[in-house]
C-alpha cells in the first residue's frame, strides 16, 4: 500500500511505500487514527512532518494528517520512526462552541449548523478552517434541540452523532482543493431485511479468523434526573426512564446547569443622545417546553453513553466470501454468528483497523456498543 504525503495546500511532497508496519484505523463515531513505524531515509524523515497529510493510493478521499513523531534507535542499532496522527475530523477540535447556540431540527441539520458556525461561516475570520466546505445535506437523523456553549466542538458533534447512530468524516477533494465535512449512515445488511445485501461473519462461513465478545452490564444506566438552572426548589428539572423499577432500574444524575433558561434576541432601538437607531442585544426566558427538550436531549446524550456493552471483536478473512467495501464497509449494520455460543449479533460495525506489513493486510473490526476507555471514562466524569 502506497501513501501520498501532502501539504495542507493540497501539494503532492512525496510517496511512502517502505514502511515496517502501518495501522490504518476507521471509526465510524470518532476521529479515525494511524500509526505507521519506518525506518526512513533523510527524505522521508522531512516527508513525514507534522502537518502534512497521508492517502492510501486506493482511497485518495480518505486522509490522515501526521500529530505526533518519535525517532529512536531499535536492537540492531537502526533508527526507526514512528509516525501517528488523525483523521481530518480531529482538526474540529481545535474549536469550542463559542456563542450561545441553540439548534432546532433533524440530527444532520444541528450538526452542519454547529460545523458552519465554527469553522466555515464565522464572525472571527481567524477561526474558520481554511478550504473547508459542507457535502450535501441528506436531513439523516431524528428531531433534536441541542443548546451548546463554552464546549468542545468535536465533542458536541460526536455526542450528537452517537445518540442518532451517524457517522461522519471530512473527505478531501484534491481536484477542487477542498475538504468537504460529510455526515452518512451506514447500510443495513443483517440477514432481517431484503434492500442491501447481507453481511453475515461466522466462523462457520469461514470469514472469521478470531473472535472475542463481550457482554457488561457495568457501565449501563437507563433512568437519568437532568437538573437544569435554577436553584434549589426552582431548579428546572426532568427525569427520563421513570418506568424502570427495583432492581432493573439503574440511575444517573446529569448537572445541566450550562444549559441556559434564557436566550439571546437583538432589537432595533434609537440611541437617546443622537437620535441614531443601533441594534439592542437583550436576554428573553426559553418557554419551558423548549428548554424541557434541551434537557431531554441532555440526558438522552448522557444515556448513550451509559448503554449495556455487547460486542464482537473480530479478525476478519479478507479473501473468502464478503468483499472490503465493496459487501461491508464502515458503519454498516451487519449479523454476526457463532453456532457454538448460541450467539447473534445485528449491529453497527463501529470501528475497522487495516493492518500493512510484510504479511499483507489484516483487517480487524469491532462490531456493537464501543467499551469506553480509563481515559473516556474519566473525561465522562468530568463532564457530568
Amino acid at each position: 500500500m502506497q501513501l501520498y504525503v501532502l501539504d495542507r495546500n493540497f501539494t503532492v511532497l512525496g510517496i511512502i511505500d517502505n514502511y515496517e508496519c502501518l495501522m490504518w484505523k476507521r471509526n465510524y463515531y470518532k476521529s479515525s487514527i494511524f500509526s505507521m513505524q519506518i525506518i526512513p531515509t533523510f527524505e522521508q524523515f522531512e516527508l513525514l512532518k507534522k502537518g502534512n497529510i497521508l492517502l492510501k493510493n486506493d482511497n485518495t478521499k480518505e486522509a490522515m494528517y501526521i500529530d505526533h513523531r518519535e525517532l529512536e534507535e531499535n536492537e540492531d542499532g537502526e533508527e526507526v520512526l514512528l509516525v501517528e496522527g488523525y483523521s481530518l475530523t480531529q482538526w474540529i477540535d481545535r474549536r469550542i462552541t463559542l456563542y450561545k447556540q441553540l439548534e432546532k431540527g433533524n440530527a444532520e441539520t444541528v450538526i452542519r449548523n454547529y460545523i458552519n458556525t465554527n469553522c466555515i461561516d464565522t464572525k472571527d475570520i481567524n477561526r474558520k478552517l481554511p478550504n473547508l466546505i459542507q457535502g450535501v445535506n441528506n436531513n439523516l437523523g431524528q428531531e433534536v434541540d441541542y443548546n451548546s456553549h463554552y464546549k468542545p466542538l468535536l465533542q458536541e458533534i460526536e455526542s450528537i452523532a452517537t445518540t442518532n447512530e451517524l457517522g461522519y468524516k471530512i473527505d478531501l477533494d484534491l481536484p477542487n482543493k477542498q475538504y468537504i465535512f460529510e455526515v452518512y449512515k451506514g447500510l443495513d445488511r443483517t440477514v432481517n431485511q431484503n434492500l442491501n445485501s447481507k453481511a453475515i461473519f461466522s466462523t462457520e462461513f469461514e470469514n472469521v479468523i478470531k473472535q472475542k465478545y463481550v457482554d457488561s452490564d457495568n457501565n449501563y444506566r437507563n433512568m437519568v434526573l437532568v437538573a437544569g438552572a435554577g436553584e434549589d426548589e426552582n431548579r428546572k428539572t426532568l427525569t427520563l426512564g421513570i418506568e424502570n423499577e427495583g432492581l432493573n432500574r439503574y440511575e444517573l444524575f446529569v448537572d445541566a446547569r450550562d444549559i441556559s433558561d434564557k436566550e439571546s434576541k437583538t432589537r432595533i432601538v434609537t440611541d437617546e443622545l443622537t437620535g441614531e437607531e443601533i441594534e439592542e442585544t437583550y436576554e428573553v426566558e426559553i418557554p419551558i417546553e423548549t428548554y424541557n427538550k434541551l434537557l431531554e436531549a441532555r440526558g438522552n446524550d448522557k444515556l448513550s453513553e451509559y448503554t449495556k456493552i455487547e460486542t464482537f471483536d473480530c479478525v476478519i478473512s479478507n479473501t473468502n466470501n464478503l468483499i472490503y467495501r465493496t459487501d461491508y464497509d464502515l458503519g454498516d449494520k451487519v449479523s454476526i454468528i457463532n453456532k457454538k455460543w448460541g450467539l447473534m449479533l445485528n449491529e453497527r460495525i463501529v470501528s475497522i483497523t487495516e493492518t500493512y506489513d510484510e504479511e499483507g493486510l489484516n483487517i480487524d473490526i469491532e462490531i456493537g456498543n464501543n467499551i469506553p476507555t480509563l481515559i473516556e471514562k474519566i473525561k465522562r466524569k468530568m463532564r457530568r
